[in-house]
């Protein structure tokens, strides 16, 4: 098992979301595309699907900021 700082995973998740970004620009590109060629069918399912990658992008950039300012403004400690 290997061990990893909170820095290190939020690097990690980092890494992700960039990873979803790339994804993002291209179902943009191909949503572009199929909307001017009036491909409505299709450019739903994209726009589904960028649906689905803006909410995990979201969720990967609270994690991200939960990691990297778990210390930050309190101690937290088990009660």
């Amino acid at each position: 098992m290997i061990k990893k700082s909170l820095a290190q995973l939020a690097d990690e998740y980092s890494e992700n979301i960039e990873s979803i970004n790339l994804q993002i620009e291209a179902c943009r590109t191909e949503l572009q595309r199929l909307q001017k060629a009036h491909r409505n069918i299709a450019a739903a399912a994209v726009s589904r699907k960028l649906t689905v990658l803006y909410s995990q992008r979201n969720e990967l950039a609270e994690t991200e900021n939960y990691l990297r300012t778990y210390y930050d403004k309190e101690m937290r400690c088990a009660v």
